[in-house]
């Protein structure tokens, strides 16, 4: 239940199916003493549900709720009229007309102005490359290391292990992974896992709202379809600025139409979700920030894939034949001030990203990768960086890998990069050659020895002691 409490939910689940409701206010659970009716239909707190139940099926939700010593009530039962009919102490408090009520309630049609946005500089990714180089790849690598490092001070507060089903969790830097271990488990699926993933890119959506909020969905499918899932539903949190403001408004649309357009093609239904406006300081506000939740199942927990290297292997770049990495409203071009309308964002390719999650699902169910993690803010480098420090591997890059900057420091769509054991390399090359558009390419050895040597050369060891 969300704005307006139960006033809202009642009305909306009545409306749509196009019956009555009759409610006792008097069972509702009251958190204050003395609430009036009033109060009770509109009165708004966290973490309530209004669940319409099968009278057959009641026994069995209610072992479910007492198990998880959970708060509930019936509250009423659905009617033939119409009509929403609530009593308060023996007394009928309310009796109005549904359809009127949910289908004819006052909409906004605020203006809306499309923003106008320069052209795309063709020299962009070059002028962000060359400062890169002047900077030196290691001395950036740290640096945007740095600005988007560890988030632990943050998920370190909370116990990530309640109930001990948890298999992958924040500390390792991928979607969280845990196992649905209950006495309801389905004995055909005895190993089911949930897979749970929040994204956003402000800086894509500053860019462009609608192919921003796209690819923000597309982002957490790609986290979820790394440890081997399958997406499955989503809920949102837009935050945008003020609406009365045409631009903002014209934000707000499009990143609607954003997220729907990328659910419809992952066939990932939008189950619940909230608005957040007048997001501003000093009359300026925020970048359009449409925070995608996802989740999604793997049907053997046992066989989702570390985002993290565990153990030596070799690192290789799974992406589209024609990716060469993009710096438009990049955290590279960003760090270095670069104005991020000028340059492109990595394109949207639905096909692709759907064809990049069944291989990856394939690879995870015969138990051919090592690790996986889509390469995402920052590039292909701070990406690797970040799958080899929590076990503290050494990176060695190959010799044929190009140091080109933009390669190491772009960002991509439907890419990936993989840990792939020798013995399962063949494997993964298979499932790779079905898809004509994918390749692998071969990055790095990943390993426990010591190297002395310097970034900038074809030979690459980095220090693990680099803090982020």
């Amino acid at each position: 239940m969300g704005a307006a409490g139960l006033t809202s939910s009642s009305f909306e689940m009545a409306d749509r199916a196009e019956t009555g409701l009759l409610i006792d206010l008097s069972r509702v659970p009251q958190r204050a003493k003395s609430m009036t009716a009033y109060e009770l239909l509109l009165s708004e707190s966290q973490e309530r549900m209004l669940m319409v139940i099968k009278p057959e099926k009641w026994q069995e939700l209610a072992n479910v709720l007492e198990k998880w010593q959970l708060h509930y009530s019936v509250i009423g039962k659905v009617t033939d009229t119409g009509r929403m009919q609530a009593s308060f102490d023996g007394k009928l408090e309310l009796d109005v007309p549904i359809a009127p009520l949910a289908a004819s309630a006052p909409k906004y049609s605020r203006p809306i102005e499309a923003r106008s946005y320069p052209s795309i500089d063709p020299e962009f990714d070059f002028r962000v490359a060359t400062k890169i180089n002047e900077i030196g790849v290691q001395e950036f690598l740290q640096k945007t290391l740095e600005r988007d490092g560890s988030k632990e001070d943050i998920y370190r507060q909370y116990d990530q292990h309640i109930g001990a089903t948890t298999h992958f969790s924040s500390s390792d830097g991928g979607a969280a992974v845990q196992w649905l271990q209950t006495e309801f488990q389905d004995k055909h699926e005895p190993y089911l896992g949930l897979l749970s993933v929040v994204s956003c890119n402000e800086r894509y959506c500053r860019k462009n709202p609608k192919t921003g909020a796209s690819l923000a969905v597309l982002k957490a499918a790609r986290m979820i379809g790394a440890a081997g899932g399958v997406p499955l539903a989503i809920t949102d949190c837009l935050n945008y600025g003020n609406p009365e403001d045409p631009h903002v408004m014209w934000d707000f649309s499009e990143g609607v139409d954003g997220i729907s357009a990328a659910c419809l093609e992952l066939s990932t239904p939008v189950v619940s979700g909230n608005v957040s406006l007048y997001n501003e300081t000093d009359g300026e506000s925020i970048a359009p920030t449409p925070m995608i939740g996802m989740v999604g199942k793997i049907t053997d927990v046992r066989k989702s894939v570390s985002p993290s290297f565990t153990k030596a292997c070799k690192a290789y770049l799974l992406a589209l034949k024609s990716d060469k990495g993009y710096f438009g409203a990049s955290l590279a071009a960003q760090m270095l001030g670069f104005n991020h309308y000028d340059g492109e964002l990595p394109p949207l390719d639905y096909k692709a990203e759907k064809e990049a999650l069944s291989l990856l699902q394939g690879c995870a169910d015969v138990g051919l990768l090592q690790a996986a993690r889509d390469v995402g803010a920052g590039g292909l480098l701070t990406t690797l960086y970040k799958m080899a420090v929590k076990n503290s591997l050494n990176i060695r890059l190959h010799q044929n890998v190009d140091f080109d900057v933009q390669f190491l420091f772009g960002e991509r769509s439907s890419a990936y990069i993989l840990g792939i054991t020798e013995d399962c390399l063949e494997g993964v090359i298979n499932l790779v050659s079905k898809f004509s558009d994918f390749h692998l390419i071969e990055l790095a050895d990943l390993d426990n020895s010591n190297h002395d040597a310097n970034v900038e050369s074809a030979y690459v060891q980095f220090k693990n002691s680099l803090k982020f």
